[in-house]
């Protein structure tokens, strides 16, 4: 069996870094919490977390969750501007760090966010 951190999967939360982003990320160099959203062959489909979304974002509450996701310490929300397709290249990596799994609840939630977001075309944001 694999580590998490090569095989990223819907509902897990990595800590990733802004190498990993074609952007860069307004937080300097801090890895931020991603939450996988979808996954194909060779990209994993994240989205960040914030206590600060963007005016124009769609957002979904991410309360604290530091016993199933250590990263998760404080409240914040899940927003769908700064999309993170994260290349497998950084799987596995220092840049993609495996952080924990949300509980069943919180998962279902970010995925049905996502499929919304997806629904309405706000895909690549």
């Amino acid at each position: 069996m694999s580590m998490p951190d090569a095989d990223p999967q819907p509902g897990e939360v990595y800590l990733a870094s802004p190498a990993t982003s074609t952007t860069g990320d307004a937080h300097g160099s801090h890895a931020r919490p991603a939450g996988v959203v979808e996954r194909t062959k060779n990209v994993a489909h994240c989205l960040t977390r914030t206590k600060n979304p963007e005016r124009d974002a769609r957002t979904l509450e991410s309360p604290a969750d530091k016993h199933n996701v250590p990263c998760m310490t404080l409240d914040a929300h899940w927003q769908d501007r700064y999309q993170r397709p994260v290349a497998k290249r950084f799987w596995g990596t220092r840049d993609f760090e495996y952080s924990g799994r949300l509980s069943d609840e919180a998962r279902d939630a970010l995925l049905d966010f996502w499929h919304t977001t997806t629904l309405l075309g706000r895909r690549n944001l």
